[in-house]
């Protein structure tokens, strides 16, 4: 999983933390299907992009989909579902936006 946050912040395995960012790739599995989580506690305003990339398919056959939540103040809801289809390509699954009321929106 890729998140990039409103001030262009990449988190990803590569970097699931930076100084200063209250955002966290806590759980990233990286070996076959898994759940991953990207939290942050204080989410600025803004428009947050969520990424899947297929890395490896560790023995799983067929074209895997993605599904997920995202967990907020009002409740939860529910990211499209995505099929990655190529190895090593990122696909935007959704993009998420926290509005200035604080209310979360999923397209």
């Amino acid at each position: 999983m890729h998140v990039v946050d409103p001030s262009g912040t990449q988190f990803s395995y590569e970097h699931k933390t930076y100084p200063g960012n209250p955002g966290e790739l806590s759980v990233d599995s990286q070996f076959g299907p898994g759940n991953e989580v990207w939290s942050n506690p204080s989410a600025a305003v803004g428009n947050y992009r969520v990424f899947a990339e297929l890395y490896n398919l560790h023995g799983v056959e067929g074209t895997p989909t993605v599904t997920g939540s995202v967990i907020h103040r009002d409740g939860s809801s529910e990211l499209p579902p995505a099929r990655l289809q190529v190895k090593q390509q990122k696909y935007l699954v959704a993009t998420i936006t926290v509005g200035a009321d604080g209310r979360v929106s999923i397209r």
